[in-house]
């Protein structure tokens, strides 16, 4: 540690850099459209190639789907870490209502029901359909079981019998992992993850010696760094970058 850097204001540090930050999303807002931020964040579902880069092999297996509402919830699910697969099927639901929601929000908004009005949303819905269709058929997220899942909930809806309390907790754990105060981003390899809604394209992922969680840092026009903030990244949050066999290097933070 250099002293004489901290009494300057100046932190020197080591550490090891991951990624860059590629893409990000919109936050709730930053539009008028309220279906412009899942807009935003399945556009970045859509842009992950598979298999998912981790040097956790199990991971590889995962589907964009599964990828995206691990990262919206930072893998925790009621104080679960990491959250358990079948929050996936909750998820499924809520898609569902947001998309029910989204799609009848130009009629129910409106005094005047209007069969010919084509709101200007309509060029930026979330393209959940594209997103299934990318799953396998056998996949817990494909677009077949989507469509059977939806006409369960239709018919538990009129019974009488469908209650989402679930969506509740699901919630609460994207209002926690994202919500307002977390943008959504994909990184030029291929991870996904939330971080500060300061963040944005070109900011940089590092693992910091000391600690296993990673940290945005944004690099100077001087060279040196500023501390954007913790981010978490799907899969290099319990120390596997210590096995992507990246050199350490040494920088000052502002």
């Amino acid at each position: 540690m250099n002293i004489f850097t901290m009494r300057n204001g100046l932190l020197d540090v080591q550490g090891y850099k991951v990624d860059f930050i590629d893409q990000t999303s919109l936050l709730t807002n930053e539009s008028h459209d309220p279906s412009a931020f899942w807009a935003s964040i399945v556009k970045l579902a859509l842009s992950l190639e598979l298999p998912y880069p981790n040097p956790d092999t199990t991971l590889e297996r995962s589907s964009r789907i599964e990828v995206l509402w691990r990262t919206l919830t930072t893998n925790t699910y009621d104080k679960i870490y990491p959250a358990p697969s079948n929050i996936g099927a909750l998820f499924i639901d809520y898609v569902l209502n947001l998309q029910i929601r989204h799609r009848l929000t130009p009629w129910s908004s409106s005094d005047e029901f209007q069969p010919h009005h084509s709101p200007v949303s309509n060029s930026i819905y979330p393209e959940w359909n594209s997103l299934l269709l990318l799953e396998h058929e056998d996949s817990l997220y494909s677009l077949k079981r989507y469509k059977e899942r939806l006409a369960t909930v239709v018919e538990a809806m009129f019974n009488g019998t469908y209650s989402p309390i679930g969506l509740a907790q699901l919630q609460h754990e994207f209002d926690q992992g994202g919500g307002n105060r977390r943008r959504l981003f994909k990184t030029r390899i291929g991870y996904l993850g939330t971080g500060p809604r300061s963040l944005r394209k070109d900011d940089e992922i590092w693992v910091l010696n000391g600690g296993n969680a990673p940290f945005i840092l944004r690099r100077l026009p001087n060279g040196n760094y500023r501390l954007i903030g913790e981010t978490f990244v799907y899969g290099i949050m319990q120390g596997e970058v210590h096995k992507l066999d990246l050199p350490q290097e040494q920088i000052t933070i502002e």
